[in-house]
């Protein structure tokens, strides 16, 4: 999966921030998952409303809620 072809498909619920397709470093060929950062919840929130739906070249994408290590960190120093 190409980052340009990923971007264009999430693009369509909203503006993103960053995206990032993680890569085997021995390899560096995709490793088959990445992360999607919106600007509004709201895009985060409409991905999720249809995650059984998504498709990219015929194949399905499980979209989950992350939050970020920064984030965590905060939470559990708090």
């Amino acid at each position: 999966m190409e980052l340009a072809q990923f971007k264009a498909y999430f693009s369509k619920f909203g503006t993103i921030d960053d995206i990032v397709i993680l890569q085997d470093k021995r390899t560096q060929r995709p490793r088959g998952f990445g992360f999607v950062t919106f600007s509004d919840i709201r895009s985060v929130n409409l991905v999720l409303k249809i995650r059984d739906k998504h498709q990219l070249d015929g194949k399905w994408i499980d979209v989950k809620s992350a939050v970020p290590v920064q984030q965590m960190r905060e939470v559990l120093l708090a």
